[in-house]
């Protein structure tokens, strides 16, 4: 079973009203100030506080009504990340961890080293299962509504019990947004069951046995129809959905500098469409950053070159998040899909 949680998941009435809300501002590709300075507009939120883990120069009067976690250690994207995270323990990244652990924050975004990231939030945080895998998700636009896609880079590889475990997660990822009963599908080259890895042939018959009450598996699903909407969960490994998405962005990219550099008389009609479509198509950027499912808290991942503006744009939709109770509200998704699997 699901160890319980600190917070009862089904009692929303007794969540606290006031949002603590971590912001690692250490460790990205963009400078630190340049992060501070996107996330002003943010100072002033009520019943909100932004908790920073920093150098001590940054602070600033501007933010004087939130809470400063000063250090001057900080994990680079060079480091390697379990030994960073042994031999700097007063790193901004691990001081955040700590307190998201110790619920002295209710969520935590960083833009920082990605694998200090996860290795932290497993060790530190922990997950709602000792063998659960967390995996990195995002949603991404297709014809129809948004997919989730996971795993984005929290785990390399996969075996197909892992598979199975992005499935669950990605399943009460969508319910959490009212997807009452999201369709599942397993990215592979080809649709038939006997295509793809042994890995890939073995998730495709644990999948099919193992139904649910709370999502169905609509089998095999080919790049080319990723985006069509036919789903609603797309389940995949680390190493292959991180290609996947970064493709799809630089392929989004190409064509719409194509369409900018040559435009056509009737391009102004266009142009709203293309500009959402352009803010969709950054992935992870536009959603509220790629969110660690299966963490016992709440992680939020940036690219470490996303701008100092879609920074902050992940922290005000995160907050948004948070202010819909969309944190407890996942938890007990997931508490309900694994427990039901494992009384089942």
């Amino acid at each position: 079973m699901i160890a319980p949680q600190p917070q009862s998941y089904k009692d929303m009435s007794s969540l606290a009203t006031q949002l603590r809300v971590g912001i690692d501002l250490m460790g990205s590709d963009v400078p630190s100030q340049e992060l501070l300075f996107a996330l002003e507009p943010l100072a002033d939120l009520p019943n909100v506080t932004l908790v920073f883990f920093a150098h001590p120069s940054l602070y600033s009067e501007r933010f004087a009504s939130a809470r400063w976690v000063t250090t001057e250690a900080v994990i680079s994207q060079l480091d390697p990340p379990l030994q960073a995270l042994r031999r700097k323990k007063n790193a901004s990244l691990v001081l955040a961890l700590h307190e998201l652990h110790n619920q002295t924050i209710d969520v935590l975004v960083s833009a920082g080293n990605t694998g200090a990231l996860l290795s932290g939030a497993k060790t530190i945080v922990k997950t709602f299962l000792p063998s659960l895998r967390p995996a990195l998700s995002a949603l991404i636009p297709t014809r129809h509504h948004p997919l989730c896609l996971l795993d984005l880079g929290a785990n390399l590889t996969a075996k197909p019990e892992h598979l199975v475990q992005f499935a669950k997660l990605g399943a009460a990822f969508q319910r959490t947004l009212g997807v009452s009963h999201p369709k599942v599908a397993l990215l592979n080259i080809g649709k038939e069951p006997y295509k793809g890895t042994i890995t890939h042939q073995k998730a495709y018959q644990l999948l099919s046995q193992n139904s649910s009450p709370f999502y169905s598996f609509e089998g095999n699903l080919e790049g080319c129809d990723a985006f069509e909407g036919h789903v609603d969960v797309l389940v995949t490994d680390g190493f292959t959905g991180n290609i996947f998405l970064k493709t799809a962005e630089g392929l989004s990219h190409m064509i719409l500098d194509r369409l900018a550099r040559h435009p056509t008389p009737s391009s102004h009609h266009f142009r709203p469409w293309l500009d959402a479509f352009q803010q969709d198509m950054k992935g992870s950027h536009s959603q509220g950053g790629a969110i660690l499912i299966g963490a016992k808290e709440l992680v939020v991942k940036c690219h470490s070159y996303a701008p100092a503006l879609v920074f902050a744009k992940t922290v005000e939709e995160t907050i948004d998040r948070l202010r819909n109770h969309f944190k407890y509200k996942l938890f007990l998704e997931i508490e309900r899909l694994f427990t039901a699997c494992e009384s089942g």
